[in-house]
């Protein structure tokens, strides 16, 4: 009787052991199922997707997606990569960048956006923004200044117009790349404000002097303002500063004469004039 006892018991652990219990589907995690419904939201507007990027933003799990980097654990996306991609269609990044709240970088050069850049003053961790070679028209994006963490901005080869806005001198940037488009107006003297290290923004139509303040600029390392039409004579001080790797004011429409700094600069191949 005790020997039965025992064989019910082992067939009862065998009978009720996790071999044959069904796995549980665990549920995504709300910000996963938002940013989802985000990039598949978008996905739709794409008419077309040559390097087949888009087309693989199905299904329920976004960290698969192509173009797509979630976190170690899986629980957030941390960046969208589609630089390249050449997407077409009426493509905005209105609904759809603001959405990824957890996003840490949105690489997006070489493809159809336009449009007008939407808030994204809720991107708390937004490091990189790359949005070159697209089809942007509109005035300097301000909503830009409200990403808290942004460091690295690239605009190049659009046609953004209007004037280089001062509060562009305010942010924590430190690569900022606005070169070929159709800015205007002069440089602002708020510019010694700023703590870019890595300024592009030539073939532009800048126009003016050149602001003493330049000089200012704590961390600059290389300027490039070459094809503007930019007045009056290189400030000294700038010529002085350390750590300058290359100043290029090339192409522009500069008539006073290098005083000894900018000709050392210049007789060291760091400035192009």
């Amino acid at each position: 009787m005790k020997y039965l006892t025992i064989l019910s018991s082992l067939l009862a652990v065998v009978s009720a052991s996790p071999s044959s219990e069904r796995p549980v589907k665990r549920a995504l995690p709300s910000n996963l199922a938002r940013d989802t419904l985000a990039l598949q939201t978008f996905a739709k507007s794409v008419s077309s997707d040559p390097k087949g990027f888009v087309k693989t933003w199905v299904g329920a799990n976004p960290c698969a997606f192509k173009g797509v980097f979630c976190t170690r654990r899986n629980d957030a996306i941390e960046g969208v990569d589609i630089n390249g991609a050449h997407l077409g269609g009426d493509i905005h990044l209105t609904n759809f960048l603001e959405k990824l709240t957890d996003i840490g970088l949105l690489h997006a050069n070489s493809n159809g956006f336009s449009g007008d850049l939407p808030d994204i003053s809720g991107l708390q961790n937004l490091k990189e923004l790359d949005l070159s070679s697209n089809k942007f028209t509109s005035i300097f994006p301000k909503g830009i200044f409200r990403a808290p963490r942004l460091i690295y901005l690239d605009l190049r080869f659009n046609q953004f117009q209007g004037s280089l806005p001062p509060g562009l001198f305010h942010t924590h940037l430190d690569v900022a790349f606005l070169n070929n488009n159709r800015f205007t107006g002069d440089i602002s003297p708020e510019i010694g404000k700023s703590l870019i290290s890595y300024l592009n923004v030539a073939n532009n139509g800048l126009s003016g002097a050149i602001p003493e303040s330049i000089a200012d600029m704590r961390y600059l390392k290389q300027g490039l303002f070459m094809n503007n039409a930019l007045t009056g004579g290189i400030p000294e001080k700038l010529c002085a500063k350390r750590g300058i790797e290359i100043l290029d004011f090339s192409g522009n429409r500069l008539t006073q004469p290098l005083g000894p700094a900018c000709l050392a600069l210049k007789k060291a191949r760091r400035l192009i004039v």
